[in-house]
């Protein structure tokens, strides 16, 4: 005690004089935002006040909460580009068991009016199914569905899409609820396999082998060739497994990078959001 006020004693300078609320609000206010304050963080902020000469015992978490309510502060600081939340993978056990479809353009106006492209990506095999499109209404998306899709592969247990209204609508919502199909949103990932191998166990004829026919084309049959095929189809569930263990440790490294920048960001019912105008508005006169 030093007459009526209460001294704290500091290992780094001269002894700190103590003060409590509302005493510490006028501290933070005038360094932080005072005609001498330049909007410091939390942590200069309670380096400052203690370089003053003041101490209250909760002035670390008083200086951060007072630069977080801080107007001007939260208007004009860097916008933060880590990401708000973790890595959620999302992996596909079988072929054609989950696709990823989204829409690309607008591209060179093609005949018939056609500049948009629907794209359809298995998640296993990478298999890609497309169609051009003069428009992109929710008919043109359910009708790529149905036959690219399911009247060629089955119904798959789940499609990712954006949110786009083409996907969200009533006619496509109802269309999954009828086959029972789930909704994500994600991207599909390499899996070192081409398409055709995952699908069909072996490797497609590219067009220059038949232009320049190669030695395997010339000395092998069709009956040989159909029944190593069949032996190929029944060793592809191995295959199969590998590429499922190959995708999955690629996305255990994707998510262990991605997580170590990832900003957990979570917000409540009723909680206040500054929102930052991109366009400017005005000025008048």
């Amino acid at each position: 005690m030093h007459g009526n006020k209460l001294i704290h004693r500091s290992y780094s300078g001269p002894h700190l004089t103590c003060i409590k609320y509302p005493q510490t609000l006028k501290v933070l206010c005038k360094i932080h935002d005072g005609e001498c304050g330049n909007h410091s963080w939390g942590r200069s902020l309670d380096q400052k006040v203690l370089n003053i000469g003041y101490f209250w015992p909760t002035m670390r978490h008083d200086s951060a909460e007072y630069v977080k309510k801080c107007d001007r502060c939260q208007r004009y600081k860097p916008i933060p580009n880590l990401p708000a939340e973790v890595y959620y993978p999302q992996n596909s056990s079988w072929p054609f068991m989950q696709w990823a479809i989204n829409l690309v353009g607008p591209l060179p106006l093609a005949p018939a009016k056609k500049e948009m492209m629907i794209v359809a990506t298995d998640y296993f095999t990478k298999w890609i199914e497309v169609e051009a499109l003069s428009s992109t209404k929710e008919a043109d998306v359910e009708r790529f569905i149905w036959r690219n899709i399911i009247c060629r592969f089955g119904c798959p247990q789940s499609l990712v899409t954006d949110n786009g209204s083409q996907f969200i609508g009533k006619q496509i919502t109802a269309l999954f609820a009828k086959y029972k199909i789930k909704q994500h949103l994600s991207t599909p990932r390499s899996t070192g396999e081409t398409p055709f191998s995952l699908a069909y166990g072996t490797e497609a004829i590219k067009p220059s082998h038949i232009t320049v026919p190669s030695i395997s084309l010339e000395v092998g049959s069709v009956d040989q060739n159909s029944e190593q095929m069949r032996l190929n189809v029944d060793l592809l569930e191995g295959e199969r497994e590998k590429t499922i263990v190959r995708v999955a440790t690629y996305q255990q490294q994707l998510k262990s990078y991605y997580d170590k920048r990832a900003k957990v960001r979570q917000f409540q019912p009723g909680d206040l959001v500054l929102r930052k105008a991109f366009i400017t508005a005005p000025r008048q006169g």
